[in-house]
């Protein structure tokens, strides 16, 4: 009986064949008729469906008599099948792009024609109807023992099967279940879906069954991407089908509700609602794994909490248990983990493209965010995070607050916001403010102590993320965090679960958290701020402090930056700025004031210092080392602003105090040493000569010729020697501190490269003018590469660049120099003095060059900041008092006698000489 069925199948399959072979004969005869310049593709058809006819009918007649196996009709008829499925695209093609009758020419309609040669869709079916004819000339003309096993082979390099899946397995796309947005709405990820279509696709080997997972953290849209894949492609695809895979009893309950999809038609009764759960998930893995059934794709969603030979779960399952039982297919799985072995991945990341993130919130929000300032500064924060975005959007769409109300309310009234959050279709019953709980759920499953660490990760920075931050702080009487960081190797054992979860990311410079999900550590983990966690993150990042006499400690501190402003966090500010502070902490606090010093940050460095420094002589008295040293310190910090009258009191206070500890301490010498810089800067030179000596006789004799100390002292006594025009002195010190430093330091610490400045500052003093270009040069690039654009030393290089210009004769360079200047000292609130300096060379140069207009506007900016500032001394003044006598002079030459009289009296010059400001 089956084998009548089969030769009966095969009989009709071929009268269809050859009906709709004639059909697409007539068309093109019309283009034959009248021209032979018709496209080659369609010729080739032409010619061969009457051969392949004639084929055609030896094989009806083998299969009404039954000369044919079953096997063998079975094999044919899928190759039949496939060509009428072929052929009938083609006409419905033609049909739709070459009208009959008058109201297409012929020449429109042969046009029509060779365009369509160059469709693909066009080219494949015509490539794949040729494959099929090839097919079953090759069955006629083949010895039959052989038949069979070549036909095999055939019909698998032309992906053929041996089933009708047109009629049998075709279901379309069924994603009605799954928690989609409208179409259009899915923005981005390019790249990722044209990597699941490599992956994924039916045309790429059929043989094998393909699993693809999507991974990420919660947020990033891996459900979405799915389904902008399926929709995209669904046209390679038999049937698509999405199951919700977030647990086992869910996807049991999916598998079920799809086996009413796939069995509503079938001729089999053995799927009635009477078969229990089991065997309905075992037929529907039958109905997968049906010979012929290679072209579905299923995806499977949301599976974020496997149970694998891999990964320990109380609550998990293993996916693969409900497979299809053949491997053929694709299965893309959506999940958090990163443990799936046996699938391809695709990870996902946030979104970088600003454009994007700026169109997802103008479809939410229903607003016009393209240019508007305040929304690029929210998808800033958001940090590219899809899911994070439309929260955003949809709030703002239901709300007459403006974007900038809401990111305040983001960052001050967290809680309120996730109290008051409604879900968003796509994600489920998940919302920014939740999705991360499910996967610290897991972590905490497997190991307590990681979840903790995941809280303690709040109080840190989210970047920059290394063992010696908490193993330098576990002594703070957390048994946990003592046991996590008991090695190295125990420790990134943690991280490696918090990142197999999706909760934190590894790149090549180590571990980090993404914005939102560091947000969410602190506001949903930390609804009250531990205190004790507080001061283990204090202690860790201030313990790694390096000074400035530390061979690395640039490239150290600046991974310690962003943790150092969590510490800022409005939430920590009550144990920041408490009353009582034990002298740990004070240390903490002082070595936080180095660390923003060290990154030419004055105004954060000043009240780390200031407050250290008061608590230490109130806690510890004024003679001991801690407290000497901070005042120390916060001398030097006066000195870098400027502030030379407050750094000269500091200094000589600590040199009173240091006089007991005998006259060749080295901290007594290092004072000394300070206290001359800042009569250098003072134009003191004589005075700062005597510091300078006196330091330098004790640093040779203590710690000897080549001790940084010393070297540092003899870049000084070069700076005096410049001043003094003994250059040849001068000379010699400069070299002989760079050579020190280079073999002490290396070539591009940031001491060598200010001892190359000096050397630079020299020959331009000279009129080496070449020779000083070299060497600033070499400052600047090293400075950029080694503190970065924005280090106030690196911009003092750039100002000294546009000095060097002006005496070339250069003055575009010299203004484009100095406007860098003021543009990056306008960002540094603690330098003012540099600020007013640069805006005064600029405005000289204008003055120069008859610009009087742009030269008077910037001496009045410089002398409107002062007045505004309150009282300066030192260099800073003499800036000051050399801008008000040329914007004098300025008026005087315009006929604006009275401004100029106005200036005169305000501001007396009259002792003001021109070296008192140092050359640079």
């Amino acid at each position: 009986m089956a084998e009548t069925i089969a030769f009966v199948g095969l009989a009709a399959a071929i009268v269809q064949f050859v009906d709709f072979s004639a059909k697409i004969i007539k068309r093109l005869d019309e283009f034959v008729a009248a021209t032979d310049n018709i496209p080659e593709c369609f010729r080739d058809i032409k010619a061969q469906l009457p051969l392949i006819v004639n084929t055609l009918h030896s094989i009806r007649v083998q299969a009404e008599s039954q000369h044919l196996s079953e096997v063998a009709a079975n094999a044919l008829k899928a190759v039949v099948d496939r060509s009428v499925e072929e052929a009938h695209t083609l006409i419905v093609i033609l049909d739709k792009a070459l009208p009959k009758g008058p109201s297409s020419t012929f020449q429109v309609r042969l046009q029509a024609l060779k365009s369509l040669a160059c469709d693909k869709k066009v080219q494949k079916s015509v490539d794949r109807l040729l494959q099929h004819i090839q097919v079953l000339n090759f069955s006629q003309n083949t010895n039959s023992c052989e038949t069979i096993g070549r036909l095999s082979q055939e019909l698998s390099k032309s992906s053929i099967t041996s089933s009708n899946t047109t009629s049998t397995f075709s279901f379309g796309l069924n994603i009605g279940n799954a928690p989609q947005i409208r179409d259009g709405a899915f923005i981005g990820r390019e790249s990722e879906i044209e990597q699941l279509k490599e992956y994924l696709s039916p045309q790429n080997t059929v043989s094998t069954q393909k699993v693809v997972a999507i991974t990420g953290m919660g947020g990033l849209g891996k459900t979405q991407l799915s389904l902008a894949f399926a929709k995209q492609y669904h046209h390679e695809y038999s049937s698509i089908f999405w199951l919700n895979a977030k647990d086992e009893s869910t996807i049991k309950q999916s598998l079920v509700s799809l086996s009413r999809i796939i069995f509503s038609s079938a001729q089999s009764s053995s799927t009635s609602g009477h078969a229990d759960e089991d065997q309905i998930i075992h037929q529907i893995r039958q109905w997968f794994s049906q010979q012929g059934n290679d072209r579905w794709l299923l995806l499977l969603d949301n599976y974020d909490d496997p149970k694998l030979p891999s990964i320990k779960s109380s609550t998990g399952y293993d996916i693969r248990l409900y497979f299809p039982f053949r491997s053929q297919g694709a299965i893309l799985i959506t999940t958090r983990s990163r443990q799936l072995r046996f699938a391809r991945e695709v990870e996902l990341h946030k979104l970088d493209n600003e454009h994007q993130n700026l169109e997802i919130l103008s479809n939410r929000s229903r607003r016009n965010m393209e240019n508007d300032p305040d929304a690029i500064k929210l998808v800033k924060r958001l940090n590219g995070l899809p899911l994070a975005l439309a929260t955003a959007g949809v709030y703002l769409s239901q709300s007459s607050e403006s974007v900038n109300e809401y990111l305040d309310a983001y960052e001050t009234e967290w809680q309120e916001l996730s109290d008051n959050a409604k879900e968003l279709l796509e994600y489920g019953d998940r919302t920014l403010f939740s999705t991360w709980s499910l996967s610290l759920d897991q972590v905490r499953a497997r190991d307590a102590d990681t979840a903790e660490l995941m809280r303690l990760l709040a109080y840190f920075g989210p970047q920059d993320i290394r063992y010696e931050l908490f193993q330098r702080a576990a002594d703070h009487g957390l048994p946990w965090l003592s046991a996590l960081t008991e090695n190295k190797r125990r420790f990134h054992r943690a991280l490696a679960l918090l990142h197999e979860y999706s909760l934190i990311e590894v790149s090549a410079t180590g571990y980090s958290l993404h914005h939102c999900v560091h947000d969410w550590a602190l506001q949903a983990l930390n609804r009250v701020i531990n205190e004790q966690y507080f001061r283990v993150a204090l202690r860790g990042i201030a313990s790694n402090v390096r000074t400035e006499h530390d061979k690395d400690y640039w490239q150290n501190n600046r991974m310690l930056v962003e943790h150092a402003i969590r510490l800022e966090h409005h939430r920590f500010s009550s144990f920041l700025n408490g009353e009582t502070l034990d002298h740990s902490c004070l240390q903490d606090l002082w070595l936080l004031g180095i660390l923003w010093a060290t990154q030419g940050d004055h105004l954060r460095a000043e009240p780390f210092l200031v407050r250290a420094f008061a608590g230490m002589k109130r806690e510890l008295g004024t003679k001991h080392i801690s407290t000497l040293r901070s005042a120390i310190d916060l001398g030097n910090l006066y000195l870098n602003q400027g502030r030379l009258s407050d750094s000269e009191q500091v200094y000589q206070l600590v040199l009173e105090e240091q006089e007991t500890l005998g006259p060749d301490h080295q901290a007594l010498l290092t004072t000394c040493n300070n206290l001359g810089s800042t009569y250098y800067s003072q134009h003191r030179l004589v005075e700062a000569q005597q510091q300078y000596e006196r330091a330098l006789n004790g640093f040779e004799e203590v710690l000897g010729l080549h001790s940084v100390y010393t070297l540092q002292t003899v870049d000084n006594i070069g700076l005096v020697y410049l001043c003094q025009g003994e250059m040849e002195h001068a000379e010699k010190m400069f070299k002989r501190a760079v050579t020190g430093y280079e073999d002490a330091l290396g070539p591009d610490h940031p001491r060598t490269l200010a001892a190359y400045h000096h050397l630079g500052e020299l020959y331009y003093c000279e009129g080496r003018l070449a020779d000083a270009e070299t060497m600033l040069h070499r400052v600047l690039v090293g400075r950029t590469r080694v503190l970065g654009p924005e280090h106030f030393k690196t911009v003092n290089t750039v100002s000294s660049l546009g000095a060097l210009y002006v005496k070339q004769g250069r003055v575009l360079g010299a203004e484009r120099m100095w406007q860098q200047a003021i543009a990056e000292f306008e960002k540094m609130p603690g330098l003012q003095a540099q600020l007013d300096k640069q805006c005064h060379n600029l405005g000289r140069l204008y003055y120069d060059q008859n610009r009087l207009e742009e030269a008077a506007r910037i001496y009045q900016q410089v002398l409107e900041r002062s007045a505004k500032g309150g009282e300066t001394s030192g260099f800073h003044r003499g800036i000051l008092l050399g801008t008000a006598r040329d914007l004098a002079a300025l008026y005087h030459g315009q006929g604006k006698n009275h401004e100029a009289e106005e200036l005169e009296s305000r501001y007396d010059w009259s002792d003001l000489q021109e070296d008192q400001w140092p050359h640079f």
